[in-house]
């Protein structure tokens, strides 16, 4: 078997990359593989794996048919954690379509699944995902009482990147009840995380978020202190070293991982 494993690993490394097409070559090459020898638990694997490429690709559909086979093999084999991270990859999908109530169904699933095998980073995860459709429907203290529940979780396991992202949301749902003092304290919690880990991205939102706050109370010194002054060369920068520029939807909304 151990032969086997550096096609399916290629397939990773590739997908790492940004290289979705040599990705999925690979990934498919391994599956027809793993379906010869009768191996359940690497099928499973690699359908997961190709609906997370096809995820990427923003083709929702054909992710979650690759997902929706994945998840049968693993309830099948018992493979609880493959079955929470599964679940939580449907979950994620049917969000990104618009279709809040089938994602929090299964997010619902995947939730006391990542709790019984003690994965507390899975669990913050989807408790994260969960506040951030109470968000988008605009029932704020239900996504309040989600995001709070996965903030110390991401800071029991030290993912400082989770730990941002969700200072962050908290702040945007604050935003959204007029609290503006609630509003800035949670992102200026966020905004030195995300610098101290090298995330740029998460740096250039939280300044906009909170050059918006600004903008929103009639502050313009300060949102253009913020968005003028910090923000821009930040972009700059990022994009010299990426050599593209950075999407606008970025800006609008820091989205969940």
């Amino acid at each position: 078997m151990g032969k086997l494993l550096p096609v399916s690993n290629i397939g990773v490394v590739y997908s790492d990359l940004g290289k979705k097409q040599e990705a999925l070559e690979y990934y498919n090459h391994a599956l027809l593989i793993f379906r010869a020898v009768g191996d359940r638990r690497r099928e499973a694997e690699l359908l997961n794996n190709i609906g997370a490429v096809y995820r990427a690709l923003g083709e929702n559909q054909k992710a979650l048919a690759y997902y929706n086979q994945a998840l049968s093999i693993r309830r099948a084999v018992g493979d609880r954690s493959g079955e929470a991270t599964t679940l939580g990859n449907i979950g994620v999908a049917y969000h990104t379509l618009g279709e809040s109530q089938k994602a929090l169904e299964y997010y619902n699933q995947a939730l006391p699944n990542y709790r019984a095998i003690g994965d507390p980073d899975g669990e913050a995860f989807i408790l994260s995902n969960i506040g951030g459709i109470y968000d988008d429907l605009g029932e704020d203290h239900k996504a309040l009482a989600y995001l709070n529940q996965a903030l110390p979780l991401y800071r029991a396991v030290g993912s400082r990147i989770g730990e941002a992202q969700t200072l962050n949301n908290i702040g945007k749902v604050y935003y959204d009840l007029g609290e503006k003092q609630k509003t800035l304290e949670y992102y200026n919690q966020a905004l030195p995380i995300s610098r101290a880990v090298g995330n740029r991205t998460g740096e250039a939102v939280i300044l906009n978020n909170i050059g918006e706050v600004y903008r929103a109370f009639g502050e313009k010194q300060k949102a253009l202190e913020y968005l003028a002054i910090k923000l821009c060369p930040l972009v700059e920068q990022w994009e010299i070293e990426q050599e593209k520029p950075l999407p606008s939807t970025i800006l609008v909304l820091f989205t969940m991982p």
